[in-house]
């Protein structure tokens, strides 16, 4: 999930009140990590530190990064 604008009033009813507070995030990606049916995790990342925007070739860094885990996950014995 890539949210551009926290502010945007369609993510302000979704995130509790506090969220953009205490991250300094306003741009943010976040994905569940499952095992199975079984939620285990999930994968955030945000530009509060660099105070930009998540570029495409930043997004695609964060899906190969998800799918690279996703994949030695299902390899695990």
């Amino acid at each position: 999930l890539l949210v551009k604008d926290a502010h945007d009033e369609r993510w302000r009813s979704l995130l509790k009140n506090d969220f953009v507070a205490a991250t300094g995030a306003e741009t943010f990606v976040v994905t569940a990590l499952k095992l199975g049916d079984k939620s285990i995790g999930f994968f955030y990342a945000d530009t509060s530190l660099s105070k930009g925007q998540i570029t495409p070739e930043l997004f695609r860094g964060f899906v190969q990064l998800v799918s690279q885990a996703r994949i030695a996950l299902s390899m695990r014995k």
